[in-house]
């Protein structure tokens, strides 16, 4: 090991991530959060928080109906720049609203089945610890993006690389996790123990989250912020919408996300209990994006560099088109379509998440990035939140006779339907995103 670690210290990987100096603490400190956060969001999150809501007696419906509900808070997000323009230092408020944010979605909720009875009852909590919880973060929790944006390398392959290691990171620390409690759910299935064993690794969730918070709030050194003096609150849309480039740059990510949101909360629901997918093979995309990071992310960094992140946004969204699809036809008897899809899935995550990573800070401005931040995520939330009510709509306007859509002589479950709907929509943002390449290439001298 000795031997290893000075060729270690000199290769790029050594010098963004060490504790030499106080850049590169703060990057160490982001790359923890995202292997810390990620094994958390493995049980708090996905199959297993399905799972979770499915035994306390949750329908498809509610499960969707609590997915969109904490989106409310997002109009919160408006006062954060307010709010911040006038404190020096984040480090208590971020820190509060980090562990107050995860008492409330994952403690409280992991613990209120024992004292309320009802799905019904039991959905109006759920809802209400989401809601008080996503709150508190959607009003604070967004002041923290101005502290870590300090952190990322400035130079381009540098931050490529940066984000390339940091989802290889996150994609590990899921799959990982993902396959062993997978497996450990799987061997229990049928018994009790399986419900006591997701409720345990829910309360082992919190205990991660809560370190998680203590080393991402207490350890990076905070700066100065740039912060133009007299903001007013509808600064938040009128300086981010003056810019046309971060505007029409936003929209990419912004329409990502809406079409995935369409039934991000209701489809591991239809998996796990139509479909009837074991927990393991939910996460085979994940899987295989793990898998394929250590081949693939060099491939990736030459294809951007050579093509840009426009043209390689594109691609992922013309591979989405076989995912949905495999997806969409997936049924109790052709599992192997969804498996398909997983790995075509895994393998375009590779890039989609750096692509999309990147769409926000293409064209961001140096000065006022709380402005452009709080404006990018209220935009995502509310779109997240309006892609995931129209899908819980469908989930019920699609159920015909006998809960089935009746297409061109084929049944389909509702689920299926919004697959298919989902590969139009991802031809089209494809295209759209060729099309405004042209117009929307960073200006070096102005951007972050």
């Amino acid at each position: 090991m000795r031997l290893r670690l000075p060729k270690l210290r000199n290769t790029l990987f050594g010098f963004l991530f060490n504790y030499q100096d106080d850049l590169s603490t703060g990057r160490m400190s982001l790359l923890w959060s995202s292997f810390l956060g990620n094994v958390c969001g493995i049980f708090t999150s996905g199959a297993f928080y399905t799972a979770f809501l499915m035994e306390n007696g949750i329908d498809i419906v509610q499960v969707g109906i609590i997915g969109f509900i904490p989106y409310i808070s997002s109009f919160l997000n408006l006062f954060t720049p307010k709010l911040y323009s006038r404190i020096k230092k984040r480090r208590g408020l971020l820190l509060f609203s980090n562990l107050f944010y995860y008492t409330c979605v994952v403690f409280a909720t992991t613990l209120m089945p024992r004292f309320v009875q009802g799905g019904s009852a039991r959905t109006v909590c759920f809802a209400a610890l989401l809601l008080l919880g996503n709150c508190v973060n959607a009003l604070l929790g967004g002041g923290a993006s101005a502290w870590h944006l300090k952190f990322l390398p400035k130079q381009d392959d540098h931050r490529s690389f940066y984000l390339s290691i940091t989802n290889l990171v996150a994609n590990s620390s899921t799959a990982l996790t993902a396959l062993v409690a997978s497996l450990a759910a799987q061997a229990l299935e049928g018994s009790p123990m399986q419900a006591q064993i997701i409720v345990i690794l829910r309360y082992v969730s919190f205990g991660l989250a809560v370190l998680n918070a203590l080393q991402l709030y207490l350890i990076p050194k905070e700066y100065p912020y740039e912060i133009t003096p007299g903001q007013k609150l509808r600064d938040v849309f009128t300086r981010p919408l003056r810019n046309h480039k971060f505007v029409c740059t936003g929209l990419i990510a912004i329409a990502w996300q809406t079409i995935t949101s369409l039934n991000w909360n209701t489809f591991s629901y239809h998996l796990l209990d139509t479909v009837k997918l074991d927990y393991a093979w939910t996460y085979t995309n994940t899987i295989v994006c793990v898998a394929c990071s250590f081949f693939l992310v060099p491939l990736w960094r030459r294809i951007v560099r050579q093509f840009g992140w426009f043209k390689v946004m594109a691609s992922n969204c013309f591979l989405n088109i076989l995912v949905e699809f495999c997806w969409g036809s997936a049924t109790e008897h052709s599992v192997w379509l969804y498996v398909l899809g997983g790995v075509i899935s895994g393998i375009n995550l590779c890039g989609a998440q750096q692509a999309l990573s990147q769409m926000f800070y293409l064209n961001l401005p140096r000065k006022d990035i709380d402005l452009y931040n709080t404006c990018n995520g209220f935009c995502n939330s509310m779109f997240f939140m309006v892609g995931s009510m129209i899908g819980t709509w469908m989930l019920t306007a699609f159920a015909g006779e006998g809960g089935m859509t009746h297409l061109l002589g084929l049944e389909l479950y509702p689920s299926q339907t919004i697959c298919y709907i989902k590969v139009l929509l991802f031809a089209a943002l494809g295209v759209y995103t060729l099309l405004a390449e042209p117009h929307l290439q960073p200006d070096a001298e102005t951007t972050a």
